[in-house]
């Protein structure tokens, strides 16, 4: 039951989701002594945390995050259209 619990943990797409059931196999196999399964879960977790993590730096490094201290004045960052030539975020707004 354990097995197919973890393969199902690999699947999900959220992150978080992944990180949170991973710790969940890892301390269920560490409290019913399956040392092997509870080593596995442990490496799952590790790599979904270091997945996380990289993920989070990744973002803060964008243009786009400093939207989120954008107060004053004309928008921090300028987005390139799909289809189409470069546009502030003023003209959007």
């Amino acid at each position: 039951m354990v097995v197919p619990a973890m393969q199902l943990a690999s699947k999900i797409p959220d992150m978080s989701v992944q990180l949170w059931s991973s710790a969940l196999l890892r301390d269920l196999n560490k409290a019913c002594g399956n040392a092997i399964d509870a080593h596995e879960a442990a490496q799952m977790h590790q790599n979904f945390s270091q997945q996380l993590l990289q993920d989070h730096i990744e973002a803060c490094s964008l243009p786009e995050h400093n939207l989120i201290t954008w107060t004053d004045g004309p928008p921090p960052v300028q987005f390139q259209a799909q289809n189409g030539p470069n546009t502030s975020l003023a003209s959007l707004l």
